[in-house]
């Protein structure tokens, strides 16, 4: 009986559509318009999503430059102050078989840093500076030293200077990586502040 009753009331529905034609046109209509809505609103929503994914990897990947600038500037300062207490005494440690040939090593790892990346984050004249340093203690140690030559004595100021001019293009560039991407750094600061 019930199926019935819903058979019947169907057959009323379409019925009462067919006396009035006008009304099952405008009804496709605004279902066409709707379908349309949801379509653009489904494209735009894509389309967002994409954008904020891309903006995320593009954020990951300038703070991973960032964070490798970071490490090649601490070694910078650290082969500076090894390199020193290398050649110091005839008793010290050798760190480094030809300090002049890590210099040259640590300014290609330089090199191979994305320039444009750097330019974009603002920190190109940190990197300059850093390189320009790594360069400069390569002639430096060239020809390489020998132990009680006066070598320290000349070269100590400015060697100085070079670490106090690397230490201060570190801290802007981990201070534009904390801003960046304070979760990287926080993972990495304890690493990264060690002398």
């Amino acid at each position: 009986m019930l199926g019935f009753l819903i058979f019947e009331a169907y057959l009323m529905v379409l019925g009462w559509f067919d006396a009035h034609s006008g009304l099952a046109a405008w009804v496709g209509s605004i279902g066409t318009l709707i379908a349309v809505a949801a379509g653009a609103l489904t494209v735009y929503w894509q389309l967002r999503h994409t954008k904020k994914v891309e903006a995320a990897k593009q954020k990951e990947s300038h703070a991973t430059v960032l964070l490798s600038c970071c490490y090649l500037a601490r070694e910078l300062n650290r082969m500076m102050v090894l390199s020193m207490y290398q050649i110091d005494s005839s008793d010290s440690p050798i760190f480094y078989p030809s300090i002049a040939d890590e210099f040259a090593a640590i300014t290609k790892l330089f090199d191979q840093l994305p320039v444009e990346t750097l330019s974009l984050l603002g920190c190109i004249d940190e990197w300059l500076m850093l390189r320009r340093i790594a360069i400069e203690m390569r002639y430096i140690f060239t020809p390489e030293p020998q132990v009680g030559d006066g070598f320290i004595r000349r070269v100590r100021n400015r060697v100085h200077e070079l670490e106090a001019m690397a230490l201060q293009s570190s801290l802007a560039i981990l201070e534009k990586l904390q801003r960046l991407a304070p979760e990287l750094y926080a993972e990495h600061e304890t690493r990264i502040n060690r002398r």
